[in-house]
């Protein structure tokens, strides 16, 4: 008889099937949490530059001056971030001629600057309404070493006015879009520096996630194919051990029947266990008695077999 291959031994896994759910669980919440703040930090820095802000009902900007700093409750620090919505008419608008000095709306304007180059550029600025007179807008700092604004502004340069601001949130827009602190008349500000690979923090994450989910996939469908395969295999050896048992079984009857055993004494045979089955093979060599010399060898084969089976 060929001996039975011992069954290779499964790797034992690192975590129990809690232990794993638990971690899938934490894994999938820091990235679903990475994936949220990279989309907010993302809208909050691509939508807040929108090209047309005079067109939406609602806008935000980083503050980059310290024009606006101030004691009032609507002051403004450079890296705040400013929420600005969108006024009907001049009419919604107050000066401090008419509720007080410091209690003037703070809008959000676009203004026509002048850099040292000569070089002319559209900037958004946010100050506070002086006066309004005859239609025009005047606007101030609220920085005591700021002087009113030069140009007058008209209802339709206006953007929106103040409406809430996020202290510090700011800073972050400012460094993403790749501005650096700098010193001024005013105080500490922010200047536009060209660079834009601040980005690159924003985007690693979202790669490296999709790297791992990518690593995660081919892996569950190499652990599938491989479960397949085991499975298959599996399948052919139990089918092939059936095989074997029903050759050994009708050899088995065959010598029965060659013993002179009916077929109710075959069928209550194959119902006994293993210890009546022995007893029952040993009273086999009774009846080999009296046979010839080739039919006790044939007999004593098939016996040879039928013991086997009862030790499978």
């Amino acid at each position: 008889m060929s001996e039975a291959k011992a069954p290779k031994k499964e790797k034992k896994k690192l975590l129990n099937d809690k232990q794993q759910k638990i971690v899938d669980i934490i894994v999938t919440t820091i990235e679903a949490l990475v994936i949220v703040v990279c989309l907010l930090v993302s809208i909050l820095v691509w939508v807040g530059v929108a090209d047309n802000p005079q067109n939406r009902s609602l806008n935000w900007f980083a503050i980059q001056t310290a024009s606006m700093v101030g004691d009032n409750p609507d002051s403004l620090n450079p890296g705040d971030l400013m929420i600005a919505k969108k006024v009907k008419s001049i009419s919604d608008l107050k000066s401090d001629e008419q509720a007080g000095v410091g209690k003037g709306s703070v809008i959000a304007f676009s203004t026509i600057v002048t850099d040292a180059a000569g070089n002319r550029s559209q900037q958004i600025v946010t100050h506070r309404i002086t006066r309004i007179q005859n239609g025009l807008i005047y606007t101030k700092g609220d920085n005591v070493k700021a002087e009113e604004d030069a140009t007058p502004k008209t209802f339709d340069d206006v953007i929106g006015v103040y409406s809430g601001k996020i202290k510090g949130v700011g800073k972050i827009i400012l460094w993403l879009q790749g501005y650096k602190k700098v010193d001024t008349n005013l105080g500490v500000g922010y200047e536009a520096t060209g660079n834009t690979t601040q980005f690159l923090i924003i985007l690693i994450p979202l790669i490296l996630l999709f790297v791992y989910n990518g690593y995660v996939v081919i892996k569950w469908i190499s652990d599938e194919r491989a479960r397949k395969i085991k499975a298959a295999a599996k399948a052919e050896a139990a089918a092939e051990a059936a095989d074997q048992e029903a050759v050994k079984k009708a050899a088995l009857v065959e010598f029965m029947k060659a013993q002179g055993m009916s077929d109710e004494d075959i069928e209550a045979y194959f119902s006994l266990d293993s210890e009546d089955k022995s007893s029952s093979l040993e009273m086999t060599k009774d009846n080999e008695e009296g046979l010839d010399s080739e039919d006790k060898a044939s007999s004593l084969e098939q016996r040879e077999d039928l013991n086997e089976s009862n030790n499978g």
